[in-house]
């Protein structure tokens, strides 16, 4: 239910922003038509103001007659001089109330007897034969039909007002957006999506600038491996070339030298053959290095327990270590979560991690071991101090750049660090 209120919230915001403006537009003609009845009532139709008129018009009615020098049974001649007032209604009756001329102009809005206001008065109207009272009555229909409809026009113009403000602040958005999504294509990664509201077109542009950050991130993430890839090529280039030249170099004094001592000999091949292994492990390494940082498929991952993980993979590595006269101090607490690693890759990089703790670790110092879960992590970290020939054995650290590529290819974080003379290597699996 949540989602589906969800997807449809921009529709939801638009039947509302209807109903808004619905109930703005009746307050609206509401309280104009009740102001423009009130006010034709304190203006035109004020009392004092109808008297003069209703006066005034007996004065023309009774001129009428006596030009035109009628008699009661001549009375429906006032009908020619009626027709010219739209806005009164007349009747005529004599003492005994019997009627003897009504014009109340049925012929206008017949049905409509609200558009009538009968006058309190009666007025005398003197024929030449007799009199007959006068009754007028006012047309106000017209006036109250014209407030209703200036009441209803601004209450239809106030309901588009607000649908047309709240669609044009949704096109406003889309328009941004459009001219944001512009200045992405043009290559700005750095610049921010704009993300307003809680609709569908905000969630759009939260997705969008979800990419905008995934797009930047891979091309940094690139960008690093490339400048990685070149420093590295280029010192495994230096690494490499030492070794090598050696090697020829021995190959070219077997090769000149025929009367060679065969105990001389013996000592240049076993020297080449230590070349041409360094530069294979070189090379192997190289292989590794490329191979982590380009893999040909998907990780085939699979569950382990945490503890068991760490028993047979790590823990195996630590007592070769302690045989190799190292000292081990372990901390750890109790490990209960599962990981999703691929166990081949992980063996290569705890693999690449002891290979250098036992090139650069001074093994009169102990190795500290810690394994923790943290924050949904499993933290398992290494330290140990370095010996005096740190550097000389391995300058690339790729053994090193491996594993890190690896770890971060399983969701974790890969770092290292040397300080003082000390050496930290810590790493964060995600659980499960």
């Amino acid at each position: 239910m949540s989602k589906q209120f969800h997807k449809n919230r921009l529709g939801l915001e638009l039947v509302a922003a209807a109903v808004c403006s619905a109930v703005a537009a009746l307050v609206l003609y509401l309280v104009f038509s009740e102001a423009g009845y009130r006010g034709l009532e304190m203006v035109k139709y004020r009392e004092d103001r109808i008297e003069k008129q209703e006066a005034g018009y007996i004065r023309e009615l009774q001129t009428y007659v006596a030009e035109q020098n009628l008699s009661i049974q001549e009375v429906e001649n006032i009908f020619r001089w009626q027709g010219r007032k739209k806005q009164i209604g007349l009747i005529l009756f004599d003492d005994e109330g019997n009627i003897a001329l009504y014009d109340i102009k049925e012929n206008v809005f017949p049905s409509l007897l609200s558009g009538y206001v009968n006058s309190s008065k009666q007025y005398p109207i003197s024929f030449k034969d007799g009199t007959l009272q006068a009754s007028l009555f006012h047309i106000v229909i017209w006036d109250y039909t014209a407030v209703t409809a200036v009441a209803a026009l601004a209450a239809g113009l106030i309901f588009v007002v607000i649908i047309f403000w709240f669609i044009s602040k949704k096109v406003e958005y889309i328009l941004l957006l459009k001219g944001e999504l512009e200045i992405l294509g043009g290559g700005d990664l750095d610049y921010q999506v704009t993300v307003k509201g809680k609709d569908e077109l905000a969630s759009l542009a939260q997705e969008v600038d979800a990419m905008r950050k995934a797009i930047k991130e891979r091309q940094e993430m690139e960008e690093m491996t490339r400048e990685a890839s070149l420093e590295l090529v280029t010192a495994m280039s230096h690494d490499l070339r030492t070794p090598l030249t050696a090697l020829i170099g021995y190959m070219d004094i077997l090769s000149l030298e025929k009367e060679m001592p065969e105990e001389k000999k013996e000592r240049y091949l076993k020297a080449g053959r230590e070349k041409a292994y360094q530069i294979k492990g070189m090379s192997d390494k190289l292989f590794e290095y490329f191979l982590a940082y380009n893999p040909k498929e998907e990780l085939e991952m699979e569950r382990v327990n945490g503890a068991e993980f760490l028993g047979q993979i790590v823990e195996e590595s630590l007592f070769d270590l302690e045989s190799e006269g190292f000292t081990i101090i372990r901390s750890y607490g109790e490990i209960k979560c599962g990981l999703h690693v691929n166990i081949e890759l992980m063996q290569r990089v705890f693999g690449n991690i002891f290979s250098n703790l036992l090139k650069y670790a001074n093994c009169r110092e102990p190795v500290e071991v810690m394994y923790r879960e943290e924050q949904g992590y499993l933290l398992i970290q290494f330290s140990n101090c370095l010996a005096e020939r740190d550097g000389e054995k391995e300058s690339t650290n790729i053994g090193l750049k491996t594993c890190e590529k690896i770890i971060r290819n399983h969701g974790g974080e890969f770092q290292c660090k040397k300080e003082n003379g000390k050496f930290q290597m810590t790493m964060r699996l995600p659980v499960c």
